[in-house]
């Protein structure tokens, strides 16, 4: 039965009256961890701790038959505390039907004794809500109309114009009108040996107007993007406002990826020769991520903090500092790069870091990760990179 619900959980702040003060989420210092699951630098302390719960009581929960059989959904509001030794107690549920409430009250109070939340360094008893929503999914899971895709309409395009050659063409010249400032064609020549790549990426809401903080630029050389990457990073944000076509509904979006490539040519005075894509920019893309196991039937946010939780309790749990580096006192990070095949296999591991033992390390824990569930672009798998630091301290 579990493949046949959904739930949704957000967090409210609520407070009852006790003997001993009983502290909201955000009196604490340090939320409750389940399963001895630390929080990581990527999550805050209050995202591990509602991405944690939301796993276990998604693993927990059936959709009761009759309410399944007769197509009913609805939501449960819950409300728990966790005393300072770690146990769960006073748990309440509000909800117009008792099936529904009995069973979220049943899951939840399977939670095994955890970790505290702390305040002031002392674990203190810890009050938190939030909401169960079971919903019916159909046994084929969501549908996703990946066609036709998104098409953006210029407002300078003609009409006998093809308006995706028209925006391709017009980002292009935005991005030659930066590379080609002499100063920056000198860091190039610098710094590129064969191709400069550089991409594209953003989004835009209902009215085609590009969507703040969802537009970024990603260039095939790190120095170069710390040198003329900010300006480049201005590009999306200048867009005008276009006319949308074929726009997806929520939650469903669409991302417009335009990739450019260019060759350096010349010794004393640099020329950028525009190399022509094998594709073609056809419209806006709809990306699915790679799912970590254990992170299915969640929504796309959910899924992203969940990849980088598992992924974070993978290094934890397989971690070994090497005795060699222990002996000579070496540490410092790894930068790991690798690619998400699309059949979900872990291939071409590459590694920056201080000294081969260590990177060595790092390999070895990459290599270890298992068998994902591939990303996607339009419904079809596609080979995903996927980076990621690995700190070795003494």
């Amino acid at each position: 039965m579990k493949s046949l619900f959904l739930f949704v959980f957000f967090l409210f702040s609520c407070t009852f009256y006790s003997q001993e003060k009983v502290y909201a989420p955000e009196e604490v210092d340090q939320f409750p961890v389940i399963n001895e699951n630390p929080c990581t630098n990527d999550l805050s302390k209050r995202d591990c701790f509602q991405l944690q719960l939301m796993e276990f009581v998604h693993g927990k929960i059936s959709y009761p038959e009759n309410a399944l059989k007769n197509g009913i959904e609805g939501v449960v509001y819950m409300q728990f505390e966790i005393d300072k030794n770690g146990i769960i107690n006073n748990i309440k549920a509000r909800s117009v039907r008792e099936d529904f409430k009995n069973e979220a009250i049943r899951a939840l109070s399977l939670l095994p004794k955890i970790e505290p939340a702390v305040k002031n360094g002392t674990p203190v008893p810890f009050i938190f809500g939030f909401p169960v929503n079971f919903a019916i999914q159909k046994s084929d899971g969501p549908k996703i109309d990946y066609f036709p895709q998104e098409q953006l309409i210029h407002p300078n395009v003609m009409e006998h114009q093809n308006h995706n050659e028209y925006l391709y063409n017009a980002l292009q010249n935005k991005v030659v009108s930066i590379l080609a400032q002499k100063r920056n064609l000198y860091l190039i020549k610098k710094n590129i040996k064969d191709t400069l790549s550089i991409a594209i990426l953003f989004e835009v809401d209902k009215n085609g107007e590009v969507k703040k903080n969802k537009g970024r630029i990603s260039i095939n050389s790190r120095a170069l993007y710390e040198k003329f990457g900010p300006d480049l990073e201005q590009i999306p944000s200048s867009l005008p406002q276009f006319k949308v076509l074929n726009k997806k509904p929520d939650p469903i979006v669409s991302t417009h990826h335009l990739f450019y490539q260019f060759l350096p040519m010349g010794q004393k005075e640099v020329e950028l020769i525009h190399i022509p894509n094998t594709e073609k920019y056809k419209g806006g893309i709809v990306e699915e991520i790679p799912v970590f196991p254990g992170c299915k039937n969640l929504t796309q946010e959910e899924a992203k903090r969940c990849f980088q939780l598992k992924m974070q309790e993978h290094i934890k749990n397989h971690f070994s500092y090497p005795v060699e580096a222990q002996v000579n006192g070496i540490s410092g990070k790894v930068y790991i790069i690798f690619i998400i095949t699309k059949t979900g296999e872990i291939e071409k591991i590459r590694t920056r870091g201080p000294h081969k033992v260590l990177e060595k390390e790092a390999v070895r824990i990459i290599q270890l990760l298992p068998k994902m569930t591939p990303g996607k672009q339009n419904g079809k798998p596609i080979d995903v990179p996927y980076s990621i630091p690995i700190t070795f301290k003494m």
